[in-house]
């Protein structure tokens, strides 16, 4: 009996002991939950050692109800900002000097006693270079690089075909001037490491574009498709040459009978297409006079002669580079600007005066041309 009454006694007591701490652990949550806390709580920081590079950072912090305010010994290269009351974020910019820094960062919240976590950086090691990427081009084959280093470095060329780039180191190192040559056929790529005596290599990338389209253009080109053949009097060949530099060109239909290298039609570039623009006088001997213009659909219907100026109803093509043929191909079609006229056949008509059409010289539903590079 007497046993059995310390046994009750001792459940009691261990029963009394758990009510115990359950209430307290509910009172603890009880507190939390309402944001009573008596110490800010920081995390570990996501990341403390940069770098000269620098970077982002972050670490969690709580202070229940309490604002949170974050404060950096060194906001000029490491802000900080607190986000959403539980984050403070950091961001280390560049180290461009020859000292390694540190930067604090003091938590805060009302009431409560300020945490703080700090942030190494290292000193430049290596070069650091800008731009990274340089674009060529016909109007820009000389640009220049700017240097800060650490140390000596060596410019090494990982590729560079045909010699196509060069370079010129300044005495002191702080500048490099790249040079390429002219712009050709083809598209040139380039690579160039600065290998330092100290740090990372840093890449260099050369682009050289191919020669202006708009030069590229100009010449004789092989007729691959056209309705009227030469020997049905259509054209031989086409030249394309200069009309308005940049602008627009002359193209002769070699071969057509009374045109051929005498009346030129316009084309325009724009945009790197070429268009063949409709409605164009061509030109005239005092007797006979020469035209281009369009026949085509209006809104899907109908076959309409389209003798109006404007460059809006014309064909235009956008040229197309086979690098493995060595070739450049212009297919022409309607340029989708006639809002609702759709250009579908083109025609050359002589006559005792312009749009007379007394004469067809030529007509085609279909051009495409091409040239060898």
């Amino acid at each position: 009996m007497e046993t059995e009454t310390l046994k009750n006694r001792l459940m009691k007591k261990i029963l009394l002991f758990v009510v115990t701490g359950v209430l307290a652990l509910t009172g603890c949550q009880s507190d939390e939950e309402g944001g009573s806390v008596n110490a800010i709580s920081l995390g570990a920081p996501s990341k403390t050692q940069f770098d000269h590079r620098g970077g982002l950072g972050s670490v969690d912090v709580y202070a229940g109800n309490k604002t949170v305010t974050a404060e950096s010994s060194n906001p000029e290269w490491c802000p900080v900002t607190v986000f959403d009351n539980r984050t403070i974020a950091f961001n280390l910019y560049e180290n461009l000097g020859d000292k390694e820094r540190t930067a604090t960062v003091t938590v805060s919240a009302e009431g409560l006693p300020s945490e703080q976590f700090s942030v190494t950086q290292d000193r430049l090691k290596g070069p650091v270079i800008t731009p990274t990427t340089l674009n060529f081009t016909s109007d820009q084959r000389t640009i220049s690089v700017e240097i800060i280093a650490s140390c000596a470095y060596e410019i090494v060329a990982e590729a560079n075909p045909d010699e196509t780039f060069s370079w010129k180191k300044s005495a002191d190192g702080k500048v490099v001037d790249f040079t390429s040559k002219d712009p050709g056929n083809y598209e040139v790529d380039g690579r160039v490491l600065f290998v330092p005596e100290e740090g990372e290599e840093v890449p260099v990338t050369l682009k050289l574009e191919r020669m202006n389209p708009y030069e590229f253009l100009i010449g004789e080109w092989r007729i691959d498709q056209c309705d009227q053949s030469a020997e049905q009097g259509g054209p031989t060949s086409i030249i394309i040459s200069r009309r308005i530099d940049g602008y627009d060109y002359n193209l002769w239909f070699v071969g057509v009978d009374e045109i051929n290298t005498t009346y030129p039609v316009r084309a325009g570039y724009e945009d790197g297409k070429v268009f063949i623009y409709g409605a164009q006088e061509m030109g005239n001997d005092g007797s006979n006079f020469y035209n281009l213009h369009y026949n085509g659909l209006i809104n899907g219907k109908g076959t309409y002669i389209f003798t109006y100026s404007g460059d809006t109803i014309c064909w235009s093509a956008t040229p197309e580079y086979d690098d493995n043929e060595n070739r450049v191909k212009l297919s022409f079609a309607d340029s989708g600007k006639g809002s609702g006229s759709v250009a579908e056949t083109m025609k050359i008509f002589k006559g005792p005066a312009y749009f007379n059409f007394q004469t067809n010289l030529f007509s085609t539903d279909n051009l495409v041309i091409s040239k060898a590079y």
